[in-house]
Parts: structure tokens; sequence; C-alpha cells
């Protein structure tokens, strides 16, 4: 067992309380590294503030976070790289990413916890699913640390997210896990997917804003995709301003001379009657437009994508 030594800077008090945070020391785990490569908290080093929810604030070292950067396991970088990709994800997204489904959950628990303790990443107090869902509900981010260990010059913590936010967030990383899940049956293969702010494409006309893109591989056929998610929140108008932006950038033939090739706009939404609206409001482009867009419900992503 090893132990460190913080300086306790939230709790109010005049005098300093030396507080005492045990780490337990496993071999080849990042978490130990912790104990051994470098929590200090000298002025003449350059170092960055981390601790736990409670209030203490610990300070790694440049070089403690050098050798931990170093050590990390591969399945390690899988998860950060997975919440750099998408920002956000549940626990039972991570889950289905980088731990085996059928088996029992309390791995992935205890790792994401660790982690959330360390800053490596956050956990969110908002849970999606309510207490129903259980800790598979949680919301995770990168934190400071994991920010610093991607390179990030100044970690800083995660923005406060709204219900409306996350629900549309999390559904574009829902996307992204069943791709991975249908490539591991072997339905398709997933060559590329990016989310916001990756998958913007900027013009000359300005910036245009898909919530992701995909390209999928399924028998001799490659099929790309700016995929528009929607949550049946937006205004009609705002459908519409959207598909215009669209139909000028194809007319700009940027991704025309990438691909030779203009990716499909796939509008994903959670309803029927919601698929139907959109229909209306695309009905209303020109003809010529029409092409550019495919409709599909949330839950036919993304077999669909590829038939």
């Amino acid at each position: 067992m090893s132990r460190l030594l913080a300086d306790d800077q939230g709790l109010g008090r005049s005098n300093e309380l030396a507080v005492r945070l045990s780490v337990r020391v496993e071999a080849g785990s990042v978490f130990a590294l912790l104990a051994l490569a470098g929590w200090r908290h000298k002025r003449n080093e350059t170092s960055l503030c981390v601790g736990a929810r409670t209030g203490v604030a610990m300070r790694l070292s440049s070089g403690g976070l050098d050798q931990l950067r170093e050590r990390l396991a591969v399945s390690d970088w899988a998860v950060l790289d997975s919440l750099s990709r998408l920002r956000l994800a549940t626990a039972g997204q991570l889950r289905r990413l980088h731990w085996d489904e059928a088996g029992p959950s309390r791995t992935a628990r205890r790792r994401l916890n660790r982690w959330s303790e360390l800053r490596v990443i956050a956990r969110l107090e908002r849970r999606i699913g309510g207490v129903r869902s259980g800790s598979d509900g949680f919301v995770y981010a990168l934190d400071v640390v994991g920010q610093r260990l991607l390179g990030s010059v100044a970690g800083r913590a995660p923005d406060s997210f709204g219900r409306a936010f996350l629900k549309h967030r999390l559904a574009v990383t829902e996307i992204y896990v069943s791709c991975v899940e249908a490539e591991r049956t072997g339905t398709l293969k997933l060559i590329e997917f990016a989310a916001e702010p990756d998958c913007w494409r900027p013009s000359a006309l300005g910036t245009l804003k898909p919530d992701a893109y995909v390209a999928l591989a399924s028998g001799e056929f490659e099929h790309y995709g700016f995929i528009e998610v929607d949550c049946a929140t937006e205004a009609t108008t705002t459908l519409s301003a959207k598909a215009a932006a669209y139909q000028r950038y194809y007319q700009t033939s940027i991704e025309q001379a990438r691909l030779g090739l203009f990716p499909q706009v796939i509008w994903a939404v959670p309803t029927d009657h919601r698929l139907a609206q959109i229909v209306d409001v695309l009905a209303r482009l020109p003809p010529e437009s029409w092409r550019l867009h495919r409709m599909l419900r949330l839950d036919q992503v993304p077999e669909r994508l590829v038939n």
C-alpha cells in the first residue's frame, strides 16, 4: 500500500490540514503510477492541479505526467481516445466499446470510478435513464489529467451540459458504438467516424456542421454519409436551413474532388412521425436536392446505411 500526502485547500479551515490518500499498488496499474511517479506540490515545478471531488488539491509534476503517459496500457488509451473522439459517453456505451458486454460490468465500473477519482475522466452529475439505469447511466467526459495525457497544454474541467445537449450528443455516440458492434459481427467495416467538431467542413461559404461523418464498407461497396441526429426538438425552419446549407456545400464540389462523390445526408430521427415531418420539409426543396438526403430511424443505424 502506498500513500500520498496532499494539501487540503478546499475545506475552508484556517490551519493547513494534511490529507492522506491511499492508492492501491498493482503491477501495471495506471493508478499505482500516480503514487510512484511524481505527485508533488513544489512551487518551482510545472504542475497540474488535480484531485478528487472532495476539495482535496494535489499536484502532478510534468515528469510524473510523462511517466504516467509512458506506462498507459493499450486499453487505457482506447478509453481516452473514445472520449476525445466523442466528447461524451455513458458508462454503458464505454463498457460496450471496451469491455466484454456479456461479462460482469464491475470491472468497467471499478476502472471508471478510479479514473474519475483521479480526474483522468469526469463523471457528470446528470445521469441518463434515471436511478433505474444504474451505473450504466452515468455520463463521462475527459477531465484535466486525461486532456493533458492526450496533449492538451492546459486541461480544463468539463462544462456543464443541459439535458437536450446530452441527449443529442449521446445519440451521436450511440451511432458510433452501434457501428463498432456491427463491425465486430462482420455486418460492415467501419472505415472512418468523426464527430463534432472533427467532421465539420469549412469552405468559402462558411462552415458546414454535421453531427458526424461516417464511412462504411460492405462487400464491394463503400458508403459515405454526413449524419444529422434529430431528437425532434428543432423547428422545421431550422431543418430547412440545414438542408439548404448542404445544397450549397454540394455545389462547391469539395467532397466530389476528394472522394469522387458527395456523401449522402443521413437524417437519423427517433420516430416515424418525426421522419414524416422531415420528409415534408425536404419535399419543399428543388427536386435536384432530394437525392442528397436519406431518412432513417435511429434504431435503423448503421445496418440500413449499407443497404
